[in-house]
């Protein structure tokens, strides 16, 4: 049995994890390459899970893999 490669991603905001307030807000992109999809996105955090949105459009990671349509929708948000 062949064991997945780990998706690419990065986290573009927030540059600390040190919030000053209760709320925070993370974005980035997820790329799970050309044959993989992502269902959705989940945080936990205290015990408590929060359902993100991914698939938004980034240009500039479509770019970066060749201009990919698997990963032009890989830009995600996730609010906890």
């Amino acid at each position: 049995m062949t064991v997945p490669a780990a998706p690419l991603h990065h986290i573009d905001q927030p540059t600390h994890w040190r919030p000053a307030m209760p709320a925070l807000e993370i974005t980035g992109w997820l790329y799970p390459g050309e044959t993989t999809r992502c269902l959705d996105l989940r945080a936990r955090v205290d015990g408590r899970v929060s359902l993100g949105i991914y698939g938004l459009e980034r240009l500039d990671i479509a770019r970066s893999f060749g201009a990919s349509p698997a990963a032009l929708h890989t830009g995600f948000i996730q609010r906890v």
